[in-house]
C-alpha cells in the first residue's frame, strides 16, 4: 500500500472494503492500531463514524485528532460518542468552522489535564468584568 492515509475498520458482519487504500484489521483493534502508527510509511489513519472503535482509541491514547460534526438537530437519543466512563479525555479546539446549513466542524487535539485553579485565580476572566 502506498505511504499515503489508510483506512482501517473494524467489523461484526462480512464486509467488503471498497475504498481506496483501505484493509479489514484482524485480531485486535489497539494492537493494529499501535503498528499502524509506528509505521513511517504511513502518514495518517482515518477512522470515518465509527461509535464503537474511536472510544476504544481515545481511552488507549492513540488519538492524534479528533474530527466532529455537530448538526442543529437535537436527536434526544441513540448513542453517544462519549459514555459515562471513569476517565475523562481532555481535549483542545484546535479548529472550528461553520457551514451554511448549520453544521458546525470541530477539530480537537488530546492534551493534558488543566491545572486545577479557584475561582480567586479566574474571577477577572469573566465577562463583564472591567
Amino acid at each position: 500500500m502506498p505511504a499515503a492515509r489508510r483506512r482501517a475498520g473494524t467489523t461484526r458482519q462480512p464486509l467488503e472494503l471498497s475504498w481506496r487504500n483501505s484493509e479489514l484489521i484482524k485480531g485486535d483493534l489497539l494492537d493494529a492500531v499501535t503498528s499502524l502508527k509506528a509505521d513511517a510509511g504511513i502518514r495518517g489513519i482515518l477512522i470515518p463514524g465509527s461509535i464503537s472503535v474511536v472510544p476504544q482509541l481515545l481511552a488507549a491514547g492513540l488519538v492524534d485528532e479528533l474530527r466532529l460534526l455537530a448538526h442543529p438537530v437535537p436527536a434526544r437519543k441513540g448513542r453517544r460518542l462519549f459514555d459515562d466512563g471513569d476517565a475523562p479525555y481532555h481535549l483542545w479546539v484546535t479548529a472550528t468552522e461553520a457551514f451554511p446549513t448549520g453544521v458546525i466542524r470541530v477539530i480537537y487535539s488530546p492534551t493534558e489535564a488543566p491545572a486545577k485553579v479557584g475561582y480567586d485565580q479566574v474571577k477577572d476572566q469573566a465577562p463583564g468584568r472591567q
